[in-house]
């Protein structure tokens, strides 16, 4: 038995509803697609830049406090809170960085600009992430620094105390001469 029904016809994709927004536009209107692209990556590009600047913002505040811990009288309890704000700072700072490594690699398919610029982002964070990691050997060898300090404090006070013992004595022979003499 055959059936009596009508052949149907199937709606080209971009004539149903819903797809319409997901079928490119570039077979229409190349320009359209690459405008929407490039704004696209513009937009990317500006939230890993904002995300990028906080990050150092914040990494720099804490390398700052760092630097101001080792400088002076070394204390301990301001090394070890130090050492825990820049390693948390670490942490945050390589989710960004790896975040941008992300964009990075999808920016291969950006402008020329952009993808130079995505690039760019990710060397600033490298670079930060380098000074962190020199500033965390720092605050970790911190102890053996404070030693180096006091050991050269001391070589210098022993030098400045040899030459002023040193210089007594040529005095006190030079007096002992002039008292000699006019005794005489």
């Amino acid at each position: 038995m055959e059936s009596a029904r009508a052949p149907q016809t199937v709606a080209p994709p971009a004539s149903k509803p819903g797809l319409a927004a997901a079928t490119p536009q570039s077979t229409d209107h190349p320009a359209l697609s690459e405008e929407a692209l490039a704004a696209e990556w513009e937009e990317r590009v500006q939230k890993a830049t904002e995300k990028a600047a906080e990050a150092e913002f914040d990494t720099n505040t804490a390398l700052e406090h760092a630097r101001e811990v080792l400088q002076g009288d070394i204390d301990d309890v301001m090394v070890l809170e130090a050492t825990k704000a820049l390693t948390t700072q670490a942490t945050s700072l390589a989710e960004t960085q790896r975040l941008i490594a992300v964009e990075g690699l999808a920016a291969q398919k950006a402008p020329a600009a952009l993808k130079a610029e995505m690039m760019a982002l990710g060397q600033r964070m490298r670079k930060t992430q380098a000074q962190v990691k020199e500033e965390l050997g720092r605050l970790r060898n911190s102890k053996q620094i404070k030693q180096q300090q006091a050991a050269t404090n001391a070589v210098g006070v022993s030098e400045a105390n040899a030459k002023r013992a040193n210089q007594d004595a040529i005095t006190a022979e030079a007096q002992g001469k002039a008292n000699a003499a006019t005794a005489k």
